[in-house]
């Protein structure tokens, strides 16, 4: 088990730099965007944005296989995920992300359920705004809990 919470640490904080990179990656697109006017820059800025969320969700399903040892199922298991990441399990782990990260998570998660599922060209300019707008005010705080947490697992390992 030491050597497995000891890997899963490792993995939050690489998967941490992947998302760091798409962030940058829908920064420097919606630069480019707002300098050059071609909206071809938006396609690159919603695969960015939906990368980073789905870098944040494939470490909240590793803690959840890996650590609750119970992953959600169903047609709503994207939603389920991140509210069992707000619930502390007694005896095994903390809340993973606070309820405002869940909050903000959630926007990114349905901003990612429609972004996969239209054309490229059917995207809306304004939402994309409205997300890059929340983009540094979401990921900070919950790419610093997912910190947190990979410390407490390194902890539970030395404690």
């Amino acid at each position: 088990m030491t050597a497995q919470l000891a890997r899963l640490a490792q993995r939050i904080f690489d998967e941490l730099e992947k998302v760091n990179l798409a962030i940058q990656r829908a920064q420097r697109g919606w630069n480019d965007f707002q300098d050059s006017g071609n909206d071809l820059f938006l396609d690159s800025v919603a695969l960015s944005l939906q990368s980073a969320y789905n870098g944040i969700e494939v470490i909240l399903g590793l803690i959840a296989r890996d650590v609750d040892r119970h992953q959600p199922k169903g047609d709503r298991w994207h939603q389920t995920l991140l509210e069992q990441m707000t619930d502390a399990i007694e005896g095994t782990r903390p809340a993973v992300i606070s309820a405002e990260s869940y909050q903000a998570l959630n926007e990114f998660r349905g901003f990612r359920h429609v972004a996969r599922h239209l054309y490229a060209f059917e995207l809306d300019s304004e939402r994309i705004a409205q997300m890059m707008e929340l983009l540094e005010p979401t990921f900070t705080p919950i790419c610093e809990e997912l910190k947190a947490f990979a410390h407490f697992l390194l902890a539970r390992i030395s404690g």
